[in-house]
């Protein structure tokens, strides 16, 4: 039985952009070099998938850590996750819309998996943080991040 963490949101409102920074978060955090199977567009990265093995957790544990940051088809959504669920993996990070055939993806698993949703924030005001180069979106993404690891417990 795995925890997924969905992170739920509309198209373009940074889900992948901040399952992008969990996976780089959880890199530093374990000193865990990876190679994600990256999706890129036009030498952009837009979406990643990985498995992330032996990671200790606070109380001592050792788990198997997947994540993708695709969304947007429900089809893939259940690829990636049977792919992440036969690689044993306790933990899994994804992602998916508010409602409809993505959603109903993800729901497929809740019989043998337990499911936690978190609402992707947004914010309207594009102006940067004072003194940094970033966006009060790139500080949200950065934000959510954090806090998907802290639920996780990793």
């Amino acid at each position: 039985m795995a925890i997924i963490y969905v992170l739920q949101g509309a198209g373009n409102k940074g889900k992948s952009t901040t399952l992008i920074n969990v996976c780089n978060k959880l890199e530093r955090k374990y000193n865990k070099p990876l190679t994600p199977i990256s999706y890129s567009s036009a030498n952009k990265l837009i979406d990643i998938k990985v498995i992330l093995t032996n990671i200790k957790t606070k109380n001592g544990g050792i788990l198997t850590v997947g994540i993708t940051s695709q969304g947007d088809v429900a089809d893939r959504i259940i690829r990636e996750i049977n792919e992440f669920l036969s690689n044993n993996c306790d933990i899994i990070f994804s992602a998916c819309h508010l409602s409809g055939n993505t959603v109903d993806a993800v729901n497929l698993f809740h019989r043998n998996n337990t499911i936690d949703f978190t609402q992707q924030v947004i914010q309207k005001n594009t102006y940067n943080v004072p003194n940094t180069n970033q966006t009060m979106q790139d500080k949200c993404n950065d934000c959510m991040a954090d806090h998907l690891i802290d639920k996780s417990g990793l």
